[in-house]
């Protein structure tokens, strides 16, 4: 895939606030009076102590304690040296924007431009959060005088209201007793309604209940979130603890803060504080005329994996009990009826590891670094030829780029964070109180939205006590429609509830889609991680961006092996700086990692810590020492190359002083827009029919056996259970590694003839124990209830028959006996030939199958599809080999379905088989080059 990449014509400058000539450079270390005596003179610099007000009024307390005198504890003195310390350092060498510290401003990209700061004209933008809000709101509708609506997250299950977004944070969901008067006020509570007035109707249909009680039960539906209160939303408004923002000079928003902070004593996170920098120029375009080739160059070289494992199985689970429906989102979450959650508590190492090319990419720098004796190299354009975009492009990407000096010339050098996308993102959260950013990130949005016609985009709108500093709700409103998931809707030209959410397989991925087919895209115009989102939108978040490409640079493999890696540098833009691993002691002493840096090589001055922890460090002053000797006790073991505090400053103020600046890219792709889908909704209402329960007339077991003793155990089965039961087995791999058989018999449990087969298999240990099992048909997967029939009256076929003649399956063979491996697929690929050809029969419609199940297999495989190819080039199809199953099929008629039901038949064959993907399409690439070698043979005749 060859990119087309477009730079936007403004840029977003990002500033530290503290200009570079406060950076904290003293000779002090942290003994108690060296430490004091710098506590006391930072505390002179008021705009520093404003600014840890503002983020920290605690520390602040403390801090003035210490200087006061009247806290003496040396060990107290002493943390707060480093924190304040810390702070000192960010707030002149990051231009990261947080509350007093950083900034931002929209500028132009010109020719020869230059940007001037008016520091005396800066704004701060004070603001309540959302939690805040809504904590004011519901402390009001728990007195019974606030307005409050049912929540739109809440659905009904088992007699109880469960609410899968609680806005605390803390628990996934939470539930209460759907009591006729708990019934009665969530009707009423359709439209905004006064909880007082919920209470008085719901006292006049009960007159025999106290009003306390009445009362109580409807606090209990605030504090569970069944019932959520409506804060106030004004925009911009006199008192912020109610609305949005407030537009303030920074030494005023400090009161302002203080006075928010007073009247919500008990809400973490209650005021938030952005800068609006003054700035007046443009930015030099011959800066940033590499933009897009870097993002280019990131969009080859990330060995960041596009697909996420847990992602994937999610959707594998999903074709298996959805086939290809549209399901409600609350169906196919649930653990009992649908396929549950992934497993986002557990490491996701992604569907595969990076790409040769990549690998030997990295190799070949480290090779260059290593020969060269240099500690910069320069990647070059001709180091790409062979490497191309694993993955799907979005529509923009935001690059973060921090500029420095390097003697008289300004060099570009990617931050941490690299890249985010869509664009707009890193300024989204000041859009209330900007113009020109909301200006910007309203242009990156309508461009995606005119790109896919086709397609809602939803921006989400939530609350939790976990957003900190990027709140959600605060974001203005810049997509045509929202996603009110625990809020009341908002302004908007369509308001959508979780509801309204629906899932789909399309490919190997799971999407988002509205009811009737239309493509759903979420967004959110803000920096808010999706792992710290709840759950349920962590989820729709990650559906979203499945498959998408993430241009990061690193190291891969190699910062686990070595101790050194070298700068890199791209069209003279730095890609990665140089850095150096400590190996020594686990809890090194201030004498010991100096003594390091200097056996090393480590340059004077370093970065250390990741992302919103890092620090500018200068290695000759003993307290910069101490800081970074306690960061590797914490197990940061990296220090990374950086330049000097005065290299930092770039750009200037009115007063003549230096600042140290970021830049934000924003760079708009060309991908290809999702599509509608023609699939029906998912019927619930069918459910007595799709499930096979204990008792019934089918019976659901399975039972974990050894891959290797599986075949024996089958023909053993095959024996027992005879050839006129109807029955059939499919081979599983279940979310704990273990290999699993699982049996469909059409017998009630007390008529099995197998039971004491399996009972004796279970007590020689050859097989684990027996589970009898409440199992979904995956009817929408073979198209419907009468199809579904069909099919598996095959599958008890397939079964008998593969059962019956176990010892004719091709025989595994050890990895490295290449002509045995060789020798077992063309046997594969023969009865997978014979199955299509008695299935299907249609050599055009077995052609659609092949296609279809080829091309998921490549996108899931992605470069090992190539390997696969090598190892089976030349093989062909040896069709009386497989004439002992022929023979039988062909005894059934043809089914006549849709292409993507007879795909998952032929996979659930290949599954009887033991086939892996890679032998169902290393078997179905064989069939594709004998079907056209015979074409060939054909032609020339």
């Amino acid at each position: 895939m060859r990119t087309n990449l477009h730079v936007d014509p403004d840029i977003t400058l990002r500033c530290a606030v503290r200009p570079v000539d406060a950076y904290p450079a003293t000779k002090s270390s942290a003994d108690r009076n060296d430490a004091l005596a710098q506590l006391c003179e930072l505390w002179t610099c008021s705009d520093l102590r404003a600014a840890v007000e503002v983020s920290s009024e605690s520390l602040l307390a403390t801090w003035a304690s210490i200087v006061e005198g009247r806290e003496t504890r040396e060990r107290q003195i002493r943390k707060v040296w480093r924190s304040v310390l810390s702070y000192a350092i960010r707030s002149t060498t990051r231009a990261t924007p947080f509350g007093l510290f950083g900034g931002i401003a929209v500028v132009p990209v010109v020719d020869g431009g230059e940007v001037l700061l008016d520091s005396g004209k800066h704004r701060a933008v004070v603001r309540s959060s959302s939690f805040h809000r809504k904590a004011v709101a519901a402390n009001r509708a728990e007195e019974l005088n606030g307005m409050v609506a049912t929540n739109p997250s809440v659905h009904l299950k088992g007699g109880r209201y469960v609410v899968r977004l609680p806005s605390s944070g803390e628990r996934t969901q939470v539930s209460i007793r759907a009591t006729p008067p708990a019934r009665s006020a969530v009707h009423m509570a359709r439209e905004p309604i006064s909880a007082a007035a919920i209470v008085q109707r719901l006292s006049a249909d009960h007159p025999d209940v106290e009003s306390e009680v009445v009362s109580a039960m409807v606090r209990g539906l605030i504090d569970s979130d069944v019932l959520i209160p409506i804060p106030g939303m004004s925009v911009v408004t006199a008192r912020p603890e109610e609305g949005e923002a407030e537009f303030l000079f920074p030494r005023e928003a400090v009161d302002r803060v203080r006075n928010l902070r007073s009247r919500a004593a008990k809400t973490r996170n209650a005021a938030l504080v952005d800068i609006e920098l003054a700035a007046g120029g443009g930015f030099p375009a011959e800066l940033i005329a590499n933009a897009a080739p870097v993002l280019d160059m990131l969009l080859r070289t990330t060995v960041i994996p596009h697909r996420s494992q847990r992602l994937h199985d999610f959707a594998t689970r999903f074709g298996e009990r959805f086939g290809h429906t549209l399901v409600p989102l609350r169906v196919a979450v649930d653990p009992d009826d649908g396929v549950g959650m992934p497993d986002f508590s557990a490491d996701d190492p992604g569907t595969r590891a990076a790409a040769d090319g990549k690998a030997r990419l990295r190799a070949r720098l480290i090779e260059r670094a290593r020969t060269s004796g240099s500690g910069s190299i320069e990647l070059l354009d001709a180091d790409l030829e062979d490497l191309d975009v694993d993955g799907d492009l979005v529509d923009s990407y935001d690059l973060f780029l921090h500029l420095e000096r390097r003697g008289s010339r300004p060099v570009l050098t990617l931050t941490p964070v690299t890249s985010n996308f869509p664009a707009g993102r890193g300024i989204g959260r000041f859009t209330p109180g900007s113009e020109a950013a909301h200006r910007s990130a309203s242009r990156q949005c309508e461009r995606e939205v005119l790109r896919s016609p086709e397609t809602v985009f939803a921006q989400l709108d939530y609350v939790s006590a976990r957003d900190g500093v990027n709140d959600v709700s605060t974001t203005a409103q810049l997509y045509p429609a929202v996603l009110a998931a625990n809020t009341w809707p908002r302004d908007a030209a369509r308001t959508l509830q979780l509801s309204d959410v629906h899932l789909a397989l399309v490919g190997d991925h799971v999407r988002l889609f509205l009811g009737d087919g239309t493509p759903l895209e979420l967004r959110q115009p803000n920096m808010v991680s999706p792992e710290s989102l709840p759950e349920i939108l962590r989820l729709l978040v990650f559906l979203t961006w499945d498959g998408a490409v993430r241009p990061y640079w690193s190291w891969g493999g190699a910062e686990q092996a070595l101790a050194h890696l070298p700068e890199v540098v791209f069209r003279d833009v730095v890609v990665s700086r140089q850095r150096w691993r400590y190996l020594g002691a686990d809890k090194p002493t201030a004498a010991q990692v100096r003594d390091w840096t200097s056996r090393s090589g480590v340059s004077r001055y370093v970065y250390h810590g990741e992302f919103d922890n890092r620090l500018l460090l200068d290695l000759t002053c003993a307290g910069h020492l101490e800081l970074l000797a306690a960061g590797i006790a914490r197990g940061s073991t990296w220090v990374t190359e950086a330049p000097s505090p005065q290299d930092l400053g770039t750009t200037v103020d009115d007063a003549g002083r230096l600042h140290s600046t970021e830049v934000v890219v924003s760079i708009a792709a060309e991908p290809l827009p999702r599509t509608a889908v023609d699939y029906p909704v998912f019927d619930e209402t069918l459910d007595g029919q799709r499930r096979i329960r204990p008792g019934g007339t089918w019976a659901s077991l399975e039972f974990p056996v050894d891959l290797d003793d599986q075949n024996r155990i089958l023909g053993a089965i095959g024996t027992a259970i005879g050839r006129d039961a109807d029955w059939y087995y499919v081979r599983y791999n279940d979310r704990t590694g273990r290999d699993v058989l699982r049996l469909r018999c059409r017998s009630p449990l007390d008529e099995l003839s197998i039971l004491d087969l399996l009972a004796d298999l279970r007590s020689a240990g050859e097989i684990g124990d027996l589970v009898i099992t409440s199992h979904h048909l995956e009817l929408e997967r073979y198209g419907g209830i009468d199809r579904f029939a069909k099919h598996e009256k095959r599958f008890c076929a397939e079964s008998r028959i593969i059962a019956e003649h176990i010892d004719r399956l091709p025989a595994p063979t050890e990895e490295d006996d290449e002509a045995g491996q060789r020798e077992r697929i063309r046997g594969l690929a023969a009865l997978v030939d014979g199955w299509l050809s008695a299935t299907i029969g249609d050599e055009h419609r077995i052609h659609g199958v092949s296609r279809i199940a080829l091309a998921g297999y490549e996108s899931e495989l992605g470069d090992e599809v190539h390997a696969i190819r090598r190892r089976v080039r030349g093989l062909q199809i040896e069709p009386e080999t497989a004439q002992w199953l022929t023979d039988e099929l062909c005894d059934m008629s043809s089914i006549d379905d849709p292409i993507a039901p007879l795909q998952s038949a032929l996979h659930l064959f290949c599954n009887r088989l033991g086939m892996t993907r890679a032998d169902e399409y290393a078997a179905l690439w064989i069939r594709r080059t004998t079907a056209l070698g015979d074409e060939r043979r054909e032609e020339c005749r």
